[in-house]
C-alpha cells in the first residue's frame, strides 16, 4: 500500500497536479533573531519583531488538516521563542512531524541540546555558510559547527536517531569551495 501511495504522489508531481490539502505547513513562530546576517530577508522587508502568541498558534495548528509535517521556522531563530518546546510537544501530540531551522548558536548550552533531543523533534535544519571560517555575510560558523557536533555526539551517546540533522548551506558565487567543505564535514561528523 505504501508503494502505491508513493507512485500516486510521484505521478501527481510529474503532472503538476496539486494536492487536495498541503502535506507540509510552515509556521513562522518568531521573527526575532540573535543575528543580523547581511543576506537575510529581514534586512529587506520591514515587519514588527514579535513572537507568535500562544493562542494564535493553537488556532493555526487546530486548522491543519491532512498535513504530515509542520516546520516551526520563518524569518527568525526558532529557538528564541520562549515556548518553542511547548510548540513542538503540542504538534507532536497531534500526530505531526516537526521540523525547526536554527543557526545553531543557541546550542552552546548542554541543556538546550538535551531539551531538543527530549522534545521529540523530528528534524532540525542548520543554516551554515562555511565550516573552516567565519563568513563575512553570515554568522559565527566555527561556533555553529561545534554546537552541531555537540548535538550529534549527544545523540550517539544516547543511541537516538532524532532529531534528524540537516545542513542548509547558502551558496554564494564566490564561496563554492565552502559548500564542498560543508558536505565533506557533514559526512564526516554524521549529519543525516
Amino acid at each position: 500500500m505504501e508503494v502505491f501511495k508513493i507512485v500516486i504522489f510521484a505521478f501527481k508531481k510529474i503532472l503538476h497536479i496539486p494536492e487536495a490539502q498541503p502535506r507540509f505547513v510552515q509556521i513562522s513562530f518568531t521573527n526575532y533573531c540573535n543575528l543580523s546576517c547581511r543576506m537575510c530577508i529581514r534586512n529587506y522587508i520591514k515587519v514588527e519583531q514579535r513572537h507568535m502568541e500562544w493562542d494564535d498558534f493553537i488556532v493555526i495548528v487546530g486548522k491543519i488538516k491532512g498535513a504530515e509535517q509542520v516546520a516551526l521556522a520563518g524569518m527568525g531563530e526558532s529557538l528564541l521563542h520562549p515556548r518553542i518546546f511547548d510548540a513542538i510537544k503540542y504538534c507532536k501530540d497531534r500526530g505531526l512531524k516537526v521540523q525547526l531551522t536554527s543557526n545553531a548558536l543557541l546550542l552552546k548550552e548542554d541543556d538546550v541540546v538535551e531539551k531538543i533531543i527530549d522534545s521529540g523533534l523530528d528534524t532540525i535544519s542548520f543554516s551554515l555558510e562555511s565550516v573552516s571560517n567565519d563568513c563575512d555575510v553570515g554568522h559565527g560558523n566555527k561556533i555553529a559547527v561545534q554546537n552541531i557536533e555537540r548535538l550529534i555526539r549527544r545523540k550517539k551517546e544516547l543511541g537516538v536517531s532524532k532529531p534528524k540533522t540537516v545542513i542548509q548551506p547558502i551558496l554564494f558565487k564566490d564561496k563554492v569551495k565552502d559548500i564542498c567543505e560543508i558536505v565533506a564535514w557533514a559526512a564526516d561528523v554524521g549529519v543525516d
